[in-house]
């Protein structure tokens, strides 16, 4: 007799989040947001799932084969030695297992000076995302896009949210303060009217989205700026999107923390699902770098749309920021002239933000004190707009949908704006194929021997301002005669695929490296750089590197010693 085993569900995974109990207990969770696909057909089901105290793995160097003090840059499995524990046990355990006694306040980076441990770069949340993305490859679903957009009072002064709006598919609701439509009979009637007169009309510029999109909208007065803030939190766990989009998610987060600790809510309990247990419920805004330092030492300030925040809470759904994930996708093809929504929806959609001909001459705060002022229901069906607005445009661009989890793969959303993260997270798995585990990055990974060596500094060389030729375009329309600092051919000698180029074509890693120059004596530094340039193009630059290292004759020497001993006859 013949025995069939019964098929099992499938999962997909869109994020895991990693939170510590904030009760000092020595626990941890990692939350999943998975999609189960039941065997027999049924529609998915969704589900966030609590996974406490999850064991991770990690590597220690066999204890015969401790004897080496530089780190490698992977180590065989077959000389390693495999553990598992929590997350949060990991600096304690790693400590154990080198034989030394945990104390104090432990830092891994710190603990990673050991040339001895491997694997702990890798986090639960990046090995969980990894173990459905391998189990279950087929299971990649676009993600559901919710968008939330908020409004502040620009009449009285106070800068409070007056209103605020959640989308998502035929999903609207709009949650407006009751002072805001004060003193309008039937706000909510008059309101509908106005949402089928702007947003159902065929023949603007629009089209009639309602119909499209089977678009429904939910009326809410509520008492104060708090509730309005609170009631988008919550509708935004019951329809429990995979993303909560922003558009400049730092003045909107900023409004609704603001109006929810003026009235007194628990910030982690707002935006905590409601099934996550109280020690785990927790709130954090953090935002990205203000600034950054280049490669040369200079200081640069970053717009907007460059920092990268983020909201950590434990919820069914990552709150991003669409206008920052819009650049980061297209950073390589330059940056656009503006981000604000206006100007990305003519770019990529051919409309613009609603707009309202009795307002036309004002621009700015102008135009929303005055829309305020003198038509506040327009002005809210404006602001649901701008939520459905970004969901059309994300349709378009399918930034949030896939792009950036197809970009980020296994790795989480907050390591998106880092290349060489999300390179680590890669590289760990593809060692693992090959029987090897990567070593774990310290916090001090040079040594006294590096100090001898070509610095990492100074590659890049910019021309200082005072050496630059004054040959600017002539632009403007004023001075036609005045050059600018506009230049028309310019060129960057920095060659893009220089570096990892040549660690290919060489084989340079630390496996392969036997010996490595300190110095040539009579040969200047800046030459040695270049050289460490140019060689991979030796064909191109033997000349070059011939009289720079090894003293060959320039091409005006060679000349002047063959007419000296070829003298031109009379």
């Amino acid at each position: 007799m013949t025995t069939t085993t019964p098929a099992k569900s499938e999962y997909e995974c869109k994020h895991a989040l990693y939170f510590t109990a904030n009760d000092g207990s020595p626990n941890d969770m990692l939350l999943i947001k998975e999609y189960e696909y039941p065997a027999d057909n049924s529609p998915r089901k969704a589900r966030l799932r609590q996974l406490f105290n999850y064991k991770r793995p990690y590597w220690i160097t066999k204890e015969p084969y401790r004897n080496h003090k530089d780190k490698k840059e992977w180590e065989r499995l077959e000389n390693l030695q495999e553990f598992r524990c929590t997350e949060i046990g990991l600096p304690a355990d790693v400590l154990r297992k080198l034989g030394r006694v945990p104390a104090g306040r432990m830092d891994m980076r710190q603990i990673a000076q050991s040339p001895y441990v491997y694997g702990t770069d890798v986090n639960s949340c990046v090995l969980t995302k990894h173990h459905y993305l391998t189990k279950w490859p087929d299971r990649i679903t676009n993600n559901l896009v919710a968008v939330v957009d908020t409004e502040t009072d620009m009449v009285h002064g106070h800068e409070e949210i007056i209103m605020a709006s959640i989308t998502m598919k035929s999903h609207a609701k709009l949650f407006i303060t009751q002072e805001f439509l004060k003193g309008i009979p039937d706000p909510t009637e008059k309101l509908q009217e106005k949402f089928i007169h702007y947003l159902g009309d065929p023949k603007s510029k629009i089209g009639d989205i309602i119909t499209q999109r089977g678009l429904q909208l939910e009326i809410e007065l509520v008492p104060d700026a708090g509730e309005v803030a609170k009631r988008v939190i919550e509708t935004a766990h019951e329809w429990s999107p995979d993303i909560l989009a922003f558009w400049n998610i730092d003045f909107d987060i900023t409004k609704m923390i603001e109006a929810l600790t003026k009235k007194g809510y628990d910030l982690a309990k707002i935006f905590s699902d409601p099934t996550i247990p109280k020690q785990f419920k927790q709130f954090e805004y953090k935002r990205g770098p203000s600034q950054k330092v280049t490669a040369s030492g200079k200081t640069m300030a970053l717009a907007p749309a460059e920092r990268w925040h983020e909201v950590i809470c434990p919820a069914s759904w990552y709150a991003l920021d669409a206008m920052c994930v819009y650049l980061k996708l297209r950073i390589a093809a330059g940056k656009e002239p503006s981000y604000r929504l206006d100007y990305i929806l003519d770019k990529v959609l051919g409309i613009r933000k609603l707009k309202f001909k009795e307002a036309d001459h004002l621009s700015g705060p102008g135009w929303h004190r005055f829309m305020q002022e003198n038509y506040p229901l327009e002005y809210c069906i404006y602001n649901v707009f701008d939520c459905v607005s970004v969901e059309m445009l994300d349709e378009t661009t399918t930034d949030l949908q896939s792009m950036i989890s197809l970009m980020c793969g296994h790795s989480e959303y907050r390591r998106f704006p880092s290349q060489p993260r999300r390179t680590c997270d890669d590289l760990h798995f593809m060692a693992l194929e090959h029987g090897m585990v990567c070593a774990a990055t310290s916090n001090k990974m040079e040594d006294e021997n590096d100090g001898f060596v070509v610095g990492l500094q100074d590659w890049i060389v910019t021309l200082p301002s005072h050496l630059v030729e004054d040959n600017g375009i002539c632009v403007l329309e004023d001075m036609p005669e005045t050059p600018s600092l506009i230049r028309g051919h310019v060129g960057d000698l920095d060659v893009e695929g220089t570096y990892p180029n040549e660690e290919v074509l060489f084989n340079i890693s630390k496996e392969t490296t036997a010996q490595e120059l300190c110095i040539i004596r009579g040969v200047p530094e800046i030459y040695r750089r270049a050289i460490g340039v140019n060689l991979s193009g030796g064909f191109v630059n033997a000349a070059e590197i011939c009289q720079q290292v090894y003293q060959a004759p320039s091409f005006e020497d060679i000349v002047g010693f063959y007419d000296a001993k070829h003298p031109i006859k009379a």
